[in-house]
């Protein structure tokens, strides 16, 4: 993961959206590090930022039961959950 400061000076015909994509970081980081350049950047003006980059992270898990897999794939089935349950037992 790249921490390091980068630059960008602002060519004619370019937003923060395409400034985004060249440099491989987002909008919304652009305009955190750079809040004078609201609403829009003009030519010449120079931007600092960080690039951006994708970390897994988990936030948090659904209890995975049997009435949770009945309510969220077989609701219609009366017999579902009683299904389930006979499957797992039978896999432990």
């Amino acid at each position: 993961m790249d921490k390091s400061v980068h630059n960008h000076i602002v060519r004619p015909h370019e937003n923060l959206g395409t400034i985004a994509r060249a440099e491989h970081t987002t909008a919304t980081e652009l305009q955190a590090d750079n809040p004078w350049a609201l609403p829009a950047v003009h030519a010449g003006e120079e931007l600092t930022f960080y690039r951006a980059s994708m970390i897994r992270e988990i936030y948090a898990f659904d209890q995975i039961d049997v009435q949770f897999l009945t309510n969220r794939y077989n609701g219609r089935d009366r017999e579902y959950v009683s299904k389930m349950r006979y499957i797992l037992n039978n896999l432990q």
